[in-house]
């Protein structure tokens, strides 16, 4: 009996330490996403800047809200809780103070592993990419993140919080790094704001 009771630990253990584990995703990176919230009828796509190291992300997007559809060129810092948000169209720029929390597009430390799944031809080389569903809480809300493995690139992030409703985020064309050395430095057009 004692042996047996060994042996189910023992096999506990193996797959326990065979789960996946949050991973870190690059702290800087571009590429592209697209965002919905189906309850304010909002789509949102856009090329993104992140900087995680620095809590800054800059994004030019195309912004439709129901039938009303604008071009933004956006800045937000963090640290300094700044917003430099640019109507292309009209070239006006409002500088405001951002509130609202800066959330990491990692995976936090805690996150909770779901499931794995596999896009394209599992089993063939080059033709797939493994995910890994993560889950958890922050800022008062609730997050799902989706990333892919071994590499922990972005994918797909959800975000539930009672105060900023829920936001959905699907990342793709991601390469690390920051190509654009001003990529983060307030629009010309803002200066003086």
């Amino acid at each position: 009996m004692k042996s047996l009771i060994v042996l189910v630990a023992v096999v506990f253990c193996t797959v326990l330490a065979q789960l996946p584990r949050p991973c870190n995703s690059p702290s800087q990176w571009e590429g592209r996403f697209s965002r919905y919230d189906v309850s304010r009828n909002f789509t949102q796509y856009a090329e993104i800047a992140y900087d995680a190291v620095g809590r800054r992300v800059r994004e030019r997007e195309e912004l439709a809200i129901g039938s009303t559809t604008d071009f933004y060129d956006v800045l937000r810092l963090f640290n300094e809780r700044k917003e430099y948000r640019v109507n292309l169209r009209t070239r006006t720029c409002n500088v405001t103070a951002f509130t609202r929390p800066f959330i990491d597009v990692g995976l936090p430390a805690n996150a909770t592993f779901t499931d794995s799944f596999v896009i394209g031809l599992a089993g063939l080389p080059n033709e797939h990419v493994t995910a890994a569903i993560f889950e958890g809480s922050y800022e008062g809300g609730r997050y799902f993140g989706i990333v892919s493995t071994p590499d922990c690139i972005p994918l797909r992030f959800g975000y539930d919080s009672p105060t900023y409703g829920y936001e959905d985020t699907r990342y793709y064309d991601i390469k690390a790094g920051i190509s654009d050395p001003g990529a983060f430095i307030p629009p010309s057009i803002c200066s003086g704001r």
